[in-house]
């Protein structure tokens, strides 16, 4: 299964920042992603057959940003995936792996997920 998530999605440093001007403007940032993800992920099947191997290729606009920064949003993903129905959970039991890569992509940035 291949979902492609338009857009990028709040890195690291961004997110420790909301959190020392106050938990809950992070916490509100944390809400926002994973709304984001299961609006866009509603339509699809759910995942039948676990563990699950995950490659996450992170298309972003430029380099200015460090690759686990770009990463930590993993967790809003999978947070979102469960949300919008396609994960049953994102424990032990259900992720095997998760694969990350990093590519450029100035006018499309995106984060496509493969799934097997």
């Amino acid at each position: 299964m291949k979902i492609v998530l338009p857009g990028e999605f709040v890195t690291q440093n961004e997110y420790i920042k909301a959190e020392r001007i106050h938990r809950q403007r992070a916490a509100g940032i944390k809400r926002a992603e994973t709304e984001r993800v299961a609006w866009q992920v509603k339509q699809l099947d759910p995942v039948t057959e676990y563990p699950i191997d995950l490659t996450v290729f992170w298309y972003c606009p430029n380099r200015r940003k460090d690759p686990d920064n770009i990463a930590f949003s993993i967790k809003f993903i999978l947070d979102g995936l469960q949300d919008g129905g396609v994960l049953e959970n994102d424990g032990w039991k259900q992720i095997k792996s998760i694969c990350h890569c990093f590519e450029i992509d100035k006018a499309n940035p995106r984060v496509e997920i493969f799934i097997e």
